[in-house]
């Protein structure tokens, strides 16, 4: 159950990088190159088994997730905080029929 967890807990961390990298870099071609390198950081911890060890790399990529954040990050556009969001709300039926007469 703890190896389930420790799991879901790093590919939501290696998703969060890879977020991260997008918004600083805005070339696909240089978000290959750095995503792959990620994924080999990723890839060299992969093979570890001791608890501890485990522990501390998933600490030390937070942290450094962390001091990378992008001071303004992207937004999609139609994602809450977004300059789309809610701009066409969708009214109650009640208040659809009636104001359709």
């Amino acid at each position: 159950m703890a190896d389930l967890a420790r799991r879901r807990q790093v590919c939501a961390l290696y998703k969060k990088s890879l977020k991260t990298l997008m918004d600083w870099v805005v070339e696909r071609e240089i978000f290959n190159t750095e995503a792959l390198k990620i994924r080999d950081r990723f890839r060299a911890g992969m093979k570890e088994t001791d608890p501890a060890k485990i522990a501390a790399l998933i600490s030390q990529a937070e942290t450094e997730l962390a001091s990378k954040a992008h001071p303004n990050p992207y937004i999609l556009p139609t994602s809450p905080g977004g300059s789309k969001y809610m701009r066409y709300p969708i009214f109650p039926d009640w208040f659809v029929k009636a104001h359709s007469k």
